[in-house]
């Protein structure tokens, strides 16, 4: 979401295992918030770390037959996380390459 995004670090292609997750996490401009700030709980990272090495196994397996995938926003608490919206976009192929796979 906007608190977030990446100012530096926070990329990598995939596989991204979970801790290089979390490693990913870390290295957030707003890492902290994810460790919890003015008394508010710390996100559960490891839920977290888990959810993006998920979607980077999806990204892998699909491989190209995929376009894009976005996930936004993906809202993290103490007690786990949640993907409110998604948009994964197809990669576009004749009908002869789609049959037979």
């Amino acid at each position: 979401g906007v608190l977030a995004s990446p100012e530096r670090g926070g990329f990598a292609l995939p596989p991204v295992g979970p801790a290089r997750a979390r490693r990913l996490l870390a290295d957030l401009v707003l890492a902290s918030v994810l460790r919890g700030v003015r008394g508010g709980p710390a996100v559960d990272l490891a839920g977290v770390a888990a959810t993006i090495a998920a979607l980077s196994q999806v990204a892998v397996d699909l491989g190209d037959l995929l376009t894009a995938v976005d996930i936004n926003p993906l809202v993290c608490r103490a007690d786990g996380c949640v993907a409110v919206d998604a948009l994964v976009v197809p990669a576009v192929a004749d009908a002869a390459e789609v049959g037979e796979r």
